[in-house]
């Protein structure tokens, strides 16, 4: 039973651990600021992640770090805001869980990421659009893991990816899922740039040193 459990408090929402169906750790505010962008599910929020324009639909979307987090992690992981005009904000559910890609029922568990996910970026890659065709937004995040879940984890942090799940029919992007391919890259630092593509047409990107 969970009342027997010593869960820690980024782990609870309403009593209950935290998941993709249970992701408010208190009530809305209901005095929050008109025009400024405040977490609505209770949890609380700090760094700003990648936000960006999706030139498919037509929507700005910002996420940021939520205070909460899925059994074992510790969080945050990956709030989310969307808006049309840059001025009035729609509250979302959250995009990006530690160690679950909730765009499956039930969600499907990525134990490389169960810490954490930590501030990442957003970039407007071609051929990342619906059916792999234009351009579309692509997430890459640090996932913080632990070793006895990942065997490789050294550095308690990689790099990953979270793509939308439904881009054709979701155009407000609710539905985030991680690629098979993830991780990118094993045992990096946390806080990667904006990656940006060289005349050449390489990817480059860097990471933060924590």
């Amino acid at each position: 039973r969970v009342a027997d459990q010593a869960w820690p408090d980024s782990q609870i929402c309403g009593g209950k651990p935290c998941s993709p169906s249970n992701q408010f750790c208190a009530k809305p505010f209901v005095n929050a600021p008109t025009y400024h962008l405040m977490d609505q599910h209770g949890c609380a929020e700090n760094d700003p992640n990648g936000p960006v324009f999706d030139p498919v639909h037509g929507v700005f979307h910002h996420f940021y770090q939520i205070h909460l987090a899925a059994p074992p992690g510790h969080g945050p992981d990956y709030g989310h805001f969307v808006s049309k005009d840059f001025v009035s904000w729609a509250a979302m559910p959250v995009a990006i869980w530690n160690g679950l890609d909730a765009s499956a029922w039930p969600p499907r568990a990525t134990p490389y990421d169960n810490q954490a996910i930590y501030t990442g970026s957003a970039a407007v890659v071609e051929g990342a659009g619906p059916g792999g065709e234009g351009p579309g937004i692509v997430q890459i995040y640090p996932g913080l893991c632990n070793k006895a879940d990942w065997p490789a984890c050294e550095t308690g942090t990689l790099l990953a990816q979270a793509v939308p799940a439904d881009y054709a029919s979701d155009p407000l992007l609710a539905n985030w899922t991680k690629p098979s391919y993830n991780p990118i890259m094993e045992n990096t630092q946390r806080d990667p740039s904006t990656p940006w593509q060289t005349p050449s047409g390489e990817w480059r990107g860097r990471p933060v040193h924590p």
